[in-house]
């Protein structure tokens, strides 16, 4: 009985989703008697239930049907066929999305003995290439507040887990110019998709994040780790499958960079507000914008909302000059095929002397020799 109520469940959530997934391709990779690293197991019955037109392939099969892929999903935690490294590594090259359920994914290869497979030890030999250095623990569920991000609306269900891992990773290949410390180009992109929250607010668990990538690598991949080790129970909550289905369905999106930021930080009162919009979708061709300017010298208070406006965009966006002064927060965001897929802050301020003249002095006191010397050290 408890096992029909959580299959029905599984069929409301792909009934009201409409799930999106159906039609792609997505390789879900399974082996009979593969093991699971840092994180409980997903059954097979739940993927196949919420992945109904994925594609199960083994390890002697993933090359050849990575090759029409667009999303692999792997399914073992921070395990994976250490054979298929190449073909896998090449599929993400290409820019193939990509979906890891739990533990610190890519870290522990695992290999054939006979008909076993084994685990190699914790190893970042096959992360580095991935631009990822190494993962650092962080707190589980137990005691934090779940949150899921509100600037992605994908309202991922709350779970739970035991430990999150949080990868260090580099979002720029390639150097602006050769120089030792010099900034580098922004490559990719990393948003948490949902938090765990300490009892003072802060944000100190990320067990879900999404990582898009825009150029020199990788080119136009989106990939999402559930980069914690999982609870025994995550699989038997009625929630699993909504969650499964829908970070499965982000990821076919691919990699998506979305800014508007204002020209300058700092503008005089009267002067246009002018803002750049930079807008790349891997799968999508057209998009909506749609700009609200508002101020907190009074709360949330909104200075004014603009129009849909249509994407790409050529020419910056040029707005009248608000009355107030002081700082303004530039809210922005982004609609495709009338969905809010994501929104963006960015801010500048407007001079205000009055305010500036308001603060404390600053003023200098002169030292001469003789009262410094007649300090002690």
């Amino acid at each position: 009985m408890k096992f029909r109520r959580w299959y029905c469940s599984l069929l409301a959530v792909l009934a009201l989703s409409g799930f999106a997934c159906a039609d792609s391709k997505i390789v879900v990779f399974h082996e009979p008697g593969f093991p699971t690293a840092d994180s409980a197991p997903i059954p097979d019955s739940l993927l196949r239930a919420v992945l109904p037109n994925a594609q199960f392939v083994s390890a002697a099969d993933l090359k050849a049907q990575l090759s029409s892929a667009q999303l692999l999903v792997l399914p073992y935690g921070s395990a994976f066929p250490e054979d298929d490294w190449a073909e896998i590594r090449g599929f993400l090259q290409r820019g193939g999305n990509l979906l890891v359920l739990g533990g610190r994914p890519f870290s522990r290869a695992a290999y054939r003995n006979g008909t076993i497979w084994k685990l190699r030890d914790y190893s970042v030999r096959y992360t580095q290439p991935l631009m990822i250095d190494q993962y650092q623990d962080t707190p589980g569920s137990d005691g934090l507040k779940f949150e899921s991000n509100p600037n992605i609306p994908l309202a991922i269900p709350q779970f739970s887990w035991k430990q999150g891992f949080s990868p260090i990773i580099h979002l720029s290949a390639v150097d602006l110019y050769n120089r030792g410390g010099s900034a580098g180009s922004l490559d990719s992109n990393l948003d948490p998709l949902a938090w765990g929250l300490s009892s003072d607010g802060r944000r100190i668990s990320a067990p879900v994040i999404q990582i898009d990538h825009y150029r020199n690598g990788f080119d136009g991949g989106r990939w999402i780790f559930v980069d914690a080790d999982l609870s025994a129970d995550f699989s038997g909550s009625t929630t699993a499958g909504e969650i499964v289905s829908k970070l499965a369905d982000q990821a076919l999106q691919g990699a998506e960079e979305f800014t508007v930021r204002p020209a300058l930080p700092l503008y005089l009162p009267g002067e246009p507000i002018e803002l750049a919009v930079q807008w790349h979708s891997a799968t999508h061709s057209r998009a909506d914008v749609l700009v609200a300017i508002g101020t907190e010298a009074e709360g949330e208070a909104f200075v004014f909302q603009t129009a849909l406006t249509p994407l790409p965009l050529s020419q910056p966006l040029i707005y009248p000059a608000p009355k107030e002064k002081g700082l303004h927060i530039v809210y922005a965001y982004l609609e495709i095929d009338g969905k809010r897929r994501r929104t963006y802050r960015s801010a500048f301020w407007i001079r205000d002397f009055d305010y500036l003249r308001s603060g404390p002095s600053l003023a200098s006191t002169k030292i001469t020799s003789s009262s410094t010397a007649s300090r002690s050290p």
